[in-house]
């Protein structure tokens, strides 16, 4: 069935960016401050994605991070709103986390289009010529350049490109998804955050057990996210065989999930010394898995565990192979992680990764980049995510208006990225 609208084409940008996840606005905010026009296109209330509306509340692998991620720490540090949890990771307050991005994509003046999402591109021999954009009003946009930082690689898809989903030995084979809580009232005199103690997991998992809750996360977790205040994330929940591309599992998953999170913390505080335990609420639903959008190099797990190094190589990563039990049976046998034999090595993010191979002015950032199923549970953390928004930014800024994105010259975004205080 065929649905015809006319839509008004509204401005042209030099940038659209669609989605305003850890990448998508780090892109933004690096295109804003090299004088870029840009719009930055969010389906949720707030811009942050997994930082914010999903509520993570800790951002992993920051070692050899500077330029934005390492600003956004600093920023919410001196409001006593971050604190190192080691030497790789930080948790933050998650409202403070909203009121730094708001800021810094203001100060930078990129327009920000809250509850709207791309929903269909025109494409005209391999460019995107107009975005449709679908919300309270919906509308037609143009732009020099796309960057696609939806996570489940929408704007891509929409595209025609080439992309992957799940395994490579099994398409359906998707990491558990989590719907992510925060809680007060957590009794200081009884339990202390150890957010990376696989004892202290246990503790926990062992605790709910005790009011009759066996979480469906097998490793959960109850930290504190800044000192300034007594807020905790409540990471209990996993749900299975939820795909991007499936709305109504999404939808069912999400309710079970909410389910099980107010039942675990309506139980739990019947326990002795645990009374003021408090949901306060419930985040969007966090998918581990998306579209992986093929790109001009493909990063692979043999690339981690052999820490390779890129002449182009914009984003350096060390974190671990973390890949999320695809299933439930699964889970129970092996816990929350896969088994995977391979280790990870410092290794390299090429800029190759996140240039569309099929679209000439597309560009992918966080989770959506190119790259194999074993690899992306590495890359598809946030500290990793702002860096690859701040190396397409770069990268964009470089470019003559109608030229390709394949003109894109990976050694000397790299150098730049350098100079901004990367390690590579």
């Amino acid at each position: 069935m065929d649905f015809i609208r006319s839509v008004e084409c509204k401005e042209h940008y030099d940038v659209v960016v669609a989605g305003s996840g850890p990448g998508g606005v780090a892109a933004a905010i690096t295109l804003g401050r090299l004088g870029k026009k840009v719009l930055l296109v969010e389906s949720s209330a707030c811009i942050g994605g997994y930082a914010t509306a999903v509520m993570l509340g800790i951002i992993l692998d920051m070692p050899g991070k500077g330029g934005i991620p390492r600003e956004i720490f600093e920023r919410l540090h001196s409001m006593g709103k971050a604190m190192w949890v080691d030497d790789k990771s930080y948790t933050y307050d998650i409202e403070s986390m909203k009121y730094v991005l708001d800021a810094m994509v203001k100060e930078s003046n990129v327009t920000v289009l809250l509850y709207s999402s791309v929903t269909a591109t025109k494409v005209e021999n391999g460019h995107i010529s107009a975005i449709l954009i679908d919300g309270p009003s919906p509308m037609a946009v143009s732009a020099d350049w796309v960057v696609d930082g939806t996570g489940s690689g929408q704007v891509s898809f929409e595209s025609g490109c080439e992309y992957y989903i799940g395994s490579e030995n099994d398409n359906s084979a998707v990491q558990a998804a989590s719907l992510q809580a925060l809680v007060t009232g957590v009794p200081e005199n009884l339990w202390h955050s150890e957010i990376h103690s696989r004892e202290k997991k246990k503790q926990f998992k062992e605790l709910l057990e005790s009011v009759g809750h066996e979480p469906t996360y097998p490793a959960p977790l109850l930290f504190r996210l800044s000192m300034a205040d007594p807020t905790c994330a409540f990471q209990i929940n996993h749900e299975y065989n939820v795909r991007c591309d499936d709305p109504f599992r999404m939808s069912e998953a999400t309710m079970e999930a909410r389910k099980e999170i107010y039942e675990s913390e309506r139980d739990l505080k019947k326990k002795e010394g645990w009374e003021t335990l408090t949901l306060v609420s419930t985040g969007v639903l966090g998918l581990r898995d998306g579209r992986r959008i093929a790109g001009l190099y493909k990063l692979t797990g043999d690339d981690g565990a052999a820490g390779r190094k890129f002449s182009d190589g914009v984003v350096p990563c060390s974190f671990c192979f973390d890949i999320h039990a695809t299933t439930k049976k699964e889970a129970d046998k092996v816990g929350f992680q896969a088994e995977v034999t391979k280790r990870i090595q410092p290794y390299e993010i090429p800029m190759r990764c996140l240039i569309s191979k099929d679209i000439d002015n597309l560009f992918m950032v966080g989770r959506c980049i190119s790259g194999d199923f074993e690899i992306h549970s590495s890359y598809r953390v946030i500290g990793p995510a702002f860096g690859m928004g701040e190396a397409v930014g770069v990268a964009i800024s470089s470019l003559s208006k109608g030229s390709s994105n394949r003109s894109v010259d990976g050694e000397k975004v790299a150098s730049i990225m350098k100079e901004r205080g990367y390690k590579l």
